[in-house]
């Protein structure tokens, strides 16, 4: 059975970031920057990041986290991004919160599954967070 998980798994990797927001993002995996580090707002920045697998008892510091900085820092928001371990067509999902929690997150839009290069857009719509990949 894990043979079959393994053999299924497609690494996604993104490889331009569009940062249509009003704030910066700063790119990281744990406390470790990740390229393209920081995406300044209204931009696009090449990028070459891995999407790791995750699952619900998956440690933080091991998953994509795109942080939106603005002038209070106790106001920044974290996306963490991700490749569900759990479900099948390798899909990338997606958590909009301080804290990682697996079981709130949603799929991203778009091309989110399949693996392979990507190219990742973050928007604001209706006062949500909503991630698109093609």
């Amino acid at each position: 059975m894990l043979e079959k998980i393994i053999d299924r798994i497609e690494y996604t990797f993104i490889t331009m970031v569009k940062n249509n927001l009003l704030n910066d993002l700063k790119v990281s995996i744990g406390n470790t920057a990740q390229p393209p580090e920081v995406v300044p707002d209204n931009s696009a920045r090449a990028a070459g990041a891995l999407i790791r697998l995750a699952g619900p008892g998956t440690d933080p510091k091991n998953i994509l986290k795109f942080v939106i900085v603005t002038d209070l820092p106790e106001n920044n928001q974290k996306i963490w991004v991700f490749q569900d371990s759990r479900r099948e067509g390798n899909v990338i999902m997606y958590h909009v919160g301080e804290d990682f929690i697996y079981r709130e997150a949603k799929e991203v839009r778009g091309n989110s599954v399949g693996g392979m290069s990507k190219y990742l857009i973050i928007n604001e719509e209706d006062s949500d967070i909503v991630l698109t990949m093609y």
